[in-house]
């Protein structure tokens, strides 16, 4: 489609300079819609359901922190089903885990359907604040490559993250607030106090919503807003402050982390899987930003690609921050440290593909098609993995009970080594497998280990040893590098 095609373009202006040059508005006219605005939000979050209905139809189970979780969450003596402890260290992890873990205890289904919940109102939120600075083309292409996207499973297949996923909603709902063209007090209540819960329920999204403050007002109406900022800050100071006065070491690790996985996460095997083919998608990805950014640049085209990707390049890295001295696994569970700078990723992508269909349509929408399809099947290769951790769970835990059907020994080991698809396992520590056992066998006074070699697995007696590779069946447990 070409520029002419469009109605006519605003620019929002800073010292006199475009900020934010040939910024692309809906059409008004209901002839030109095929959806109400309502409708179309209401389609991204349908989409976002049905991809996420996969974890449900598969049949969802609980694996790693989830089970300790639960446990606190069946636990009479834990009324808020959580570890009140770890909540000191992040304030919003009372209410998520209080409102899951405390509300439905062991059965999954709950958990999964606020997940997808969760999932769906972020992929509405996404499409609402996008549409705000560029087409609604463009804006749906963002929506659907963040809900296709694999490079951020953890979110919707792991209720742990229950409180992940919360913090990326309430931040959008935020962001949505502020990139309003008329500011209201309202709408600047309810962007301070969505930023502080947010970062209260996980502080990893502070450094984007202080760049959401200061910047979107500066891009949207040419100046910065000093009130907001003071109000923001002081919600993000308060949170920042509270964590740091109640710090729990696993939040952070003494040596900074290595971002060598950064760029394959964003855009190359987090998205298609390891091998040539997620190498070529990150080089396509990264050529294409840097080709079109260029040619924005040097105004061969409409300018509007270049801020796009330029913010997309900065929520990379305002996402990144906080993992800097965490534990930087950006692949399975270890993928939850994308649910911000994913997001970044994903409007590069999509401003790529609009630019190309723009101006090679057939181009641009074989390229946007094969990319879902790759990521797609990809997705589904995850999801059984995801699937296939949960049954591995409940395999040692039956064979726990069918081994001591009248009481478990003093201490029961499972090893000798952590077994993965996809680097997603059931267990990975000692406090899952002791989480696991508290729910199966209430009362219990069993202690569990998780051991990582054949040495410690042999000091515990036979009748104590549960091999998951044995229990798993041998190739249906085999590890994924």
């Amino acid at each position: 489609m070409s520029a002419g095609n469009f109605p006519a373009t605003r620019e929002h202006t800073f010292s006199g300079r475009p900020l934010l040059a040939q910024v692309r508005r809906p059409p008004t006219d209901p002839e030109h819609m095929a959806l109400s605005p309502v409708g179309r939000l209401a389609a991204i979050a349908a989409l976002s359901l049905l991809v996420t209905s996969v974890h449900l139809a598969l049949g969802p189970n609980f694996i790693l922190d989830d089970w300790y979780n639960v446990a606190y969450g069946v636990d009479p003596a834990q009324p808020w089903g959580v570890d009140l402890g770890l909540a000191d260290a992040r304030p919003g992890l009372l209410a998520a885990y209080g409102l899951t873990f405390g509300v439905f205890g062991n059965h999954p289904v709950p958990h999964f359907v606020v997940l997808s919940l969760l999932n769906a109102a972020s992929a509405a939120l996404l499409f609402d604040v996008v549409g705000r600075f560029a087409s609604q083309r463009l804006a749906a292409i963002a929506a659907v490559v963040w809900v296709v996207s694999p490079n951020h499973m953890a979110i919707e297949a792991w209720p742990s993250t229950s409180m992940i996923g919360a913090s990326l909603v309430l931040a959008l709902l935020g962001v949505s607030r502020i990139a309003r063209d008329e500011p209201s007090r309202r709408s600047d209540v309810i962007a301070v106090v969505a930023f502080t819960v947010s970062s209260a329920m996980y502080e990893a999204s502070i450094p984007v919503i202080a760049l959401a403050t200061v910047a979107l007002p500066w891009i949207v109406r040419g100046r910065p807003r000093y009130g907001l900022v003071t109000a923001v800050g002081a919600g993000q100071l308060a949170v920042a402050g509270w964590i740091l006065l109640n710090w729990h070491p696993a939040k952070s690790q003494q040596e900074m982390a290595s971002l060598a996985s950064l760029l394959p996460a964003h855009f190359g095997d987090g998205l298609v899987g390891n091998g040539i083919i997620g190498a070529i998608v990150m080089a396509a990805a990264l050529v294409g930003a840097t080709l079109v950014a260029n040619a924005a640049g040097r105004r061969r085209i409409a300018s509007t690609p270049l801020p796009l990707i330029a913010a997309g390049a900065a929520i990379i890295a305002a996402g990144t921050v906080p993992f800097l001295f965490y534990f930087y696994s950006p692949y399975g569970p270890g993928d939850r440290v994308l649910y911000i700078s994913a997001i970044g990723s994903t409007l590069i992508i999509a401003t790529v593909l609009d630019t190309m269909i723009q101006h090679r349509k057939a181009v641009g929408l074989g390229a946007t098609a094969s990319l879902l399809v790759l990521m797609g099947a990809f997705r589904w290769e995850q999801s059984r993995a995801w699937d296939w951790a949960g049954d591995q769970g409940i395999l040692v835990m039956n064979e726990i009970e069918e081994r001591h059907p009248n009481g478990l020994p003093d201490r029961i080991a499972v090893g000798p080594v952590p077994v993965d698809r996809l680097r997603i396992a059931p267990f990975l520590d000692s406090s899952n497998v002791q989480g696991a056992i508290n729910v199966y066998f209430p009362g219990t006074d069993a202690r569990a280990f998780m051991t990582h070699n054949d040495e410690d697995f042999a000091t515990f007696d036979r009748d104590a040893q549960f091999d998951i590779f044995t229990i798993g069946g041998g190739v249906l447990a085999s590890t994924d590098d």
